[in-house]
């Protein structure tokens, strides 16, 4: 902008105009010649009052304003400020603070929250879980419970549930009408155990529609199950045993959904399977420095049932059977 700004003022010098008679009648400068405006007229200077118009106040008198009203306001005029406050009270709200909660009707004077809590204004976790299930009944039917719990992916033999297991049997021993459940009894069974329980009716486990996973999974299984090529490991005698049509999947998310599905109550030898448990149950029975003063971390190399020790003189790690056989003796029954 500046260069062109310098150009045309270039041009304007080199095109003065002739000389004028009342100058003189001599060149240079006269009446006639054209006097440029300085720098700062041609950006900053305000137009003459003939070309202001009428009632059009002088720029110094006017008040920028960035609102869609648009209007130009002076000094003084327009838009009062708010009167001051009189001394000892706060100053006056101007109504914005109200949408955040800065307001005394959403503070209460100090734990009207809390207050309104106790009166049983809002609804406890207990009470949301109770509609949930109960849909519009009065009551909860004891089995209804248990089945909506179950498809959320919990079971009763979960141990996180057992506070609230333990007072559903003994309610239902108290209890004249031992298969239903109004508010307070329900109340009275999952309150030791209500995160939990309603983590899982909202849907925050790790797989929100454990039914429709389920589902798939039995397909899955009985896709499987029509295989019937191979034949039952004999080498070790504990293997040669089980019968060949024995066949079930059973699974547990990070969040201890459980699903089970066919032959799954018949025991069976564990085998190298059970390695991992015994070293989980050894760091946190005895911790992992402890543990590793007697195993170490790193693969052998070899295969996994030789019996051979790293240059420590110790199994390389718990998944060998060396170190399972070191694992297992640190384990106290």
């Amino acid at each position: 902008m500046m260069r062109l700004w310098r150009s045309a003022l270039l041009r304007e010098l080199l095109q003065l105009g002739p000389p004028g008679a009342a100058g003189g009648g001599g060149p240079g400068p006269g009446a006639g010649s054209r006097r440029l405006p300085p720098p700062l007229a041609a950006f900053g200077a305000s137009p003459p009052a003939s070309r202001r118009g009428p009632g059009l106040p002088p720029p110094s008198a006017r008040g920028l304003c960035t609102r869609s009203e648009g209007a130009l306001e002076e000094p003084g005029k327009g838009a009062q400020a708010p009167p001051p406050s009189p001394p000892g009270e706060p100053p006056a709200d101007s109504g914005h603070n109200n949408n955040h909660g800065g307001g005394k009707e959403l503070t209460g004077g100090g734990g009207g929250g809390e207050n309104k809590m106790k009166q049983g204004l809002l609804p406890s976790l207990e009470d949301l879980l109770f509609y949930t299930i109960a849909e519009g009944q009065e009551k909860i039917p004891v089995h209804k419970f248990i089945t909506a719990l179950k498809s959320t992916g919990l079971r009763t033999s979960d141990p996180r549930l057992k506070e609230c297991m333990d007072m559903l049997r003994l309610t239902l021993q108290t209890t004249s009408d031992g298969v239903m459940l109004d508010k307070d009894l329900f109340k009275k069974c999952v309150q030791s155990n209500i995160v939990l329980l309603t983590q899982a009716f909202r849907r925050k486990f790790v797989i929100p529609d454990f039914m429709s996973f389920t589902s798939h999974i039995d397909e899955l299984y009985e896709s499987a199950k029509k295989q019937s090529g191979g034949k039952v490991a004999d080498y070790i005698p504990q293997l040669a045993k089980f019968s060949p049509d024995l066949w079930g999947v059973s699974l547990c998310t990070v969040d201890g959904q459980r699903h089970s599905v066919g032959d799954t109550k018949v025991p069976f030898c564990l085998q190298s399977c059970v390695k991992p448990l015994k070293y989980a149950i050894a760091v946190n029975d005895l911790g992992t420095e402890y543990v590793h003063r007697y195993v170490g971390k790193e693969p052998s190399g070899l295969r996994f049932n030789k019996l051979f020790l790293n240059e420590d003189d110790r199994p390389h790690n718990p998944m060998v059977n060396a170190g399972a056989i070191v694992i297992t003796s640190l384990i106290k029954l």
